[in-house]
């Protein structure tokens, strides 16, 4: 790989710097010359340094002549050797670069540094984007591989362990694998197609025949161009649980005990698998992904022309790029032996094995990060689930259960999104990225509100429908059903009960759209501000480089002449030492925000994977199998949004962070400056502050819908009551006019 010193042909630092020196500062150190604004501030800048130059010069003679006498009264001088090195040197450093618009040598340097920054900061970041593109977009390409289910490496396992017995028995025993084919073209009869699966296991002959799916079988389902080097792996896989395979069958031995299984092998041949296929699908993602093929090529030519300080702009590109490869569709399962007909073949040693097997599989599964074993320790007894009461049991119940589901559901996608939306123990789906996730469940959740709310306009406006209808058949006095009633009511009885519908309705109201609008105000949290957060981070830190480049540029004539001052011992003295600190800064702060930058990609991902398992155990602690009511439901959502903000902040800020404290190792405090640290501050408070008022005024509104809703209850089910009454009232006034004779009417007999 060749590095240049040179910026990229459209590097965005370059064209900002332009924008305030003018066309041309980056080949000041070459004979070039700044035109536009760079001229106003080279006029300037000559008047500053021809001043500097002479105060040093006077100096310069002043600090000779001093030691000249010295030398003279007492043949030696007092002035330090290296006073008068350091003050040839500042002048030297002060003199005026004729081609540079009246800049000083100095600050030629320092815009000299500047640029090579650049160039540097522009190859490592092109290395970057070169390697993910060829990589068919994937930041980490063994991560980024559907992993082998715990089912399938099971299976294989136990598959082993029935080959293994069987060649005891004199069976000789091979690796079966057998493609798969697709329909071949249907005007030439005969063909085939591309392989787009194949079955995998063991095959036994020789004592007698026993077929493939009688030991187990894998069946794979796989897009052509991965299918062999899936075979690889499943053949790495069976290679890597031989040495299970043995100590499961050393327990076979009557008479003494056996070889205990390590721990660990499972997740050793899983990781092998990903390392075989990974090569196959970065290539496959690359090369038949045409749509992605396109949008990696067209990402990586305006990611490497627009150099480093535009990578924080594509720092979602990334995401989503690292997401979609990391979605390639492997289709694999497993097929159990078929034990009748291995009957009598197998013997019941081996069967024991097979037993131990299972208790082996339990205790890894039980004992890895969020397994069982952890959920137990943490008394997580259940996880949350549980069913909604009737409405018979009370209608709070009723409505706080249904109002806490959708919240429920939110939380449990959020968290699955950060573990990989498979359970708590298993990584899942790792090639999703963090950040893509969270946005993408958040987005999920808030569609779920927006639908609520034309729901719940619905059913207000049917209840207020229906209301009116009935106050409508009271006014006539005829008998009208009530919504989804199998009967008529009376129309003053359907009056009162539809007005105590619309009453309790009107209670809810406050309640239903208060905690939307909280759900909303956190949500939004994970669809736009998280989403966001690495580019604005990102080109604050950019700025922060710039604002130091022009500090640089500014202080190095007064640097230039702190060297004249005579204090101090060696070439820098005590007063010149800091501005080197700053020019190496200068130097490596590109360098180290495109490293930070990529940190925050690759720690994102485990870091939300810890926290996603710690908060599905928490929850399944705390809630052991009960259905919780709104109020929890929603503190269980801010719990949840509320660690993704903090967690998120931790990690997106090594954008600054790497910068700021790398520097500290060279024992100097500089790095991104208190400015930027103190617009990030800002930023995340604001953030805060936003999300902090929507849910104060939503506790206040939570409060006080709970408060109208008891008291409009139960001023509706009074309204009901006389309902009944008013119903009963009717019934009996209308019986009684049945039996009482019209005036005209005559009576029997007359």
């Amino acid at each position: 790989m060749s590095v240049s010193l040179t910026p990229a042909s459209n590097d965005v630092a370059v064209k900002l710097l332009s924008m305030v020196l003018g066309p041309g500062w980056n080949s000041w150190a070459t004979g070039g010359s700044a035109s536009g604004a760079g001229g106003v501030l080279g006029t300037m800048f000559m008047v500053l340094n021809t001043s500097l130059l002479t105060l040093a010069a006077g100096i310069l003679v002043y600090t000779h002549a001093v030691g000249a006498a010295d030398m003279a009264r007492q043949g030696q001088s007092k002035v330090n050797t290296w006073t008068f090195l350091r003050q040839s040197t500042a002048m030297m450093m002060l003199a005026p670069v004729p081609w540079a618009s009246g800049m000083n040598v100095l600050q030629v340097l320092v815009m000299l540094a500047a640029s090579w920054s650049v160039g540097i900061a522009d190859n490592v970041w092109s290395a970057a984007v070169q390697y993910v593109a060829s990589n068919g977009g994937q930041i980490q390409p063994a991560n980024g591989v559907t992993p082998v289910s715990e089912s399938v490496l099971a299976g294989m396992l136990k598959s082993g362990i029935i080959a293994a017995s069987l060649q005891q028995q004199g069976y000789t025993v091979t690796m079966y694998s057998e493609p798969a084919y697709g329909p071949g073209n249907p005007d030439a009869p005969g063909s085939q197609g591309a392989q787009d699966g194949m079955s995998f296991g063991f095959q036994a002959s020789g004592a007698g025949t026993i077929p493939p799916s009688a030991i187990g079988l894998v069946t794979v389902r796989c897009k052509p161009a991965i299918c062999p080097a899936v075979g690889k792996g499943l053949q790495t896989v069976a290679t890597d649980l031989q040495p299970a395979v043995a100590d499961a069958m050393s327990w076979t031995n009557s008479g003494q005990d056996g070889t205990k299984i390590p721990a660990g092998i499972i997740q050793k041949a899983a990781s092998d698998y990903a390392a075989a296929v990974s090569a196959a699908v970065a290539s496959d993602a690359s090369s038949q992904n045409s749509a992605l093929s396109q949008s990696l090529s067209s990402f990586q030519s305006s990611a490497q022309a627009q150099g480093w300080a535009a990578a924080g702009i594509y720092f979602y590109q990334l995401s989503n790029f690292n997401a979609e490869a990391g979605a390639q569709d492997i289709d694999m399962s497993y097929a159990s032996p078929d034990m009748a007909e291995l009957n009598g073949v197998v013997t019941s040693g081996a069967k024991d094995a097979l037993a131990l097997v299972d208790q082996y599989l339990q205790d890894e599964k039980a004992n890895a990060f969020g397994g069982s074993a952890m959920l137990a320790g943490a008394g997580a007894s259940a996880a949350p689930g549980g069913t909604c009461p009737s409405i018979t049991d009370g209608a709070w119940n009723w409505v706080s259960c249904h109002v806490s589901a959708p919240l429920l559901w939110t939380n449990s996608l959020l968290i699955n999104s950060m573990t990989g939306g498979s359970g708590t123990g298993q990584l899942g789906a790792t090639g999703v990225d963090a950040i893509a996730g969270i946005q993408s469940a958040s987005n999920l959740g808030i569609n779920m509100i927006y639908s609520g709310f034309a729901g719940w306009a619905g059913i207000n406006a049917l209840a207020a429908g229906t209301e009116e209808a009935a106050r409508q058949a009271a006014a006539d006095g005829r008998s009208v059903p009530i919504v989804g009633a199998l009967a008529g009511l009376p129309g003053g009885a359907a009056s009162s009960l539809a007005a105590g519908a619309v009453a309790g309705l009107k209670a809810i109201s406050p309640f239903f759209w208060t905690t939307s609008a909280v759900a909303l105000a956190l949500l939004s949290v994970g669809a736009y501000y998280l989403p966001l957060l690495p580019a604005v981070i990102y080109t604050m830190a950019v700025i922060g480089w710039m604002i130091v480049v022009l500090e640089m540029l500014v202080a190095a004539p007064l640097w230039a002449f702190s060297h004249v001052l005579p204090e101090g011992d060696g070439m820098l003295g005590s007063s010149a030492r800091a501005g080197y600190f700053h020019m190496l800064d200068i130097l490596a702060r590109p360098i180290l925000l495109v490293f930070g930058l990529l940190l925050t990609i690759l720690m994102m991902n485990a870091a939300v994977y810890f926290l996603g398992t710690g908060l599905q155990i928490a929850f399944a602690s705390e809630m052991q199998g009960k259905v919780v009511g709104p109020l929890s439901a929603m503190a269980e959502l801010f719990i949840v949004m509320g660690a993704i903000y903090m967690l998120t902040n931790q990690v997106v800020h090594l954008i600054s962070k790497v910068p700021r404290t790398v520097m500290r190792w060279l024992g100097q405090s500089m790095g991104v400056d208190g400015n930027e640290i103190e617009a990030e501050r800002h930023l995340n408070a604001l953030a805060s502050a936003r999300i902090g008022g929507a849910l104060k005024g939503g506790g206040g509104g939570l409060a006080g819908a709970a408060d109208k809703f008891a008291k409009e209850q139960a001023q509706g089910a009074r309204g009901g009551d006389r309902g009944a009454e008013n119903a009963a009232a009717s019934e009996a006034q209308a019986g009684q006019a049945e039996l009482t004779p019209e005036p005209n009417d005559s009576l029997p007999g007359r």
